[in-house]
């Protein structure tokens, strides 16, 4: 009985160590995935740049009279080479965009992925 217990015991402890971690296991399988393969204006630029600019940067009133509510207006900031320029400012300097903030990584990826497609009203 002494030694099935022993056994059972050391089976336990054997199956239940091993020193795998987290970032080796899930290397392959990111939390949240990027997609830069299927970029388009009306799905992904125009709710960018709703979420992220058109505060300050609307139809209305826009700030520096910059108007990216609209794809004419995004391409307009696009072709002056501002858009880019201002968003991948280091965080602080002066003029960047959004104020206060940055966009993420993905986003801004997917911007210059769609812009690198020929930044077409899609």
């Amino acid at each position: 009985m002494k030694k099935l217990f022993y056994l059972l015991l050391t089976g336990t402890v054997l199956t239940g160590c091993y020193y795998d971690n987290a970032q080796d296991l899930y290397q392959y399988y990111p939390k949240n995935p990027c997609d830069t393969t299927a970029v388009t204006y009306s799905a992904t630029i125009s709710q960018i740049m709703s979420q992220q600019c058109t505060s300050c940067h609307g139809s209305s009133a826009p700030e520096a009279g910059l108007d990216l509510s609209s794809y004419n207006g995004v391409l307009s900031a696009v072709n002056s080479g501002e858009l880019v320029n201002r968003i991948t400012l280091p965080l602080g300097a002066p003029g960047k965009m959004p104020v206060g903030g940055s966009l993420t990584d993905c986003q801004i990826n997917q911007i210059q992925a769609w812009i690198d497609a020929g930044a077409n009203n899609n």
